[in-house]
């Protein structure tokens, strides 16, 4: 089972990533990003603005590439699988901050390659903790396509939050 955690930054993705992972003892995959722009750091001295500014798309192609090896890999292994952040999620910023045309329709055969070979069985979706107009909240929940399960959990605390993603993989498994 392939669980997805979306949401705009800062709206507690990680928490509840972390605390379903351990309650449902699942295989964790935290944020891909963060790892990736940790070794592009390391090798170019950019920060992730600096990237997003110089080398957008790239990033983006190469957070893909590494989601889909983890998750792959992750799912050979275990049972369950949680991710913080998922591929849509990816693709929003691969879309919001694409900076290279033909690197973007790279990004895009890879990405639709991907949602044939491999679906996610849920995602949950956080509300943000505070009141967002954000571009990436009125987004981001349009790029999820219908077929799969979302489940809008609203701003309220970690624990209640973790106790209705457990409810409902409970229920989605039983349906299965």
């Amino acid at each position: 089972m392939l669980i997805g955690i979306s949401g705009c930054s800062g709206s507690g993705k990680t928490t509840l990533a972390s605390l379903l992972a351990s309650k449902l003892k699942a295989c964790l995959i935290g944020e891909v990003a963060s790892y990736v722009a940790g070794i592009w750091k390391a090798e170019t001295g950019m920060s992730l603005a600096e990237i997003r500014a110089y080398d957008a798309t790239r990033f983006q192609l190469e957070v893909l590439k590494e989601q889909i090896k983890r998750e792959d890999d992750a799912l050979q292994k275990h049972e369950i699988v949680v991710v913080d952040r998922t591929i849509y999620d990816n693709l929003f910023f691969a879309l919001f901050y694409h900076d290279d045309i033909s690197l973007l329709n790279r990004y895009m055969r890879l990405f639709e390659k991907r949602e044939k070979e491999l679906s996610y069985d849920i995602i949950f979706y956080c509300e943000p903790l505070k009141p967002s107009h954000s571009i990436e909240h009125c987004i981001l929940p349009r790029l999820i396509p219908p077929h799969i399960p979302v489940c809008h959990l609203p701003a309220v605390s970690p624990q209640s939050r973790v106790e209705v993603a457990v409810n409902t993989v409970r229920e989605v498994t039983k349906a299965c």
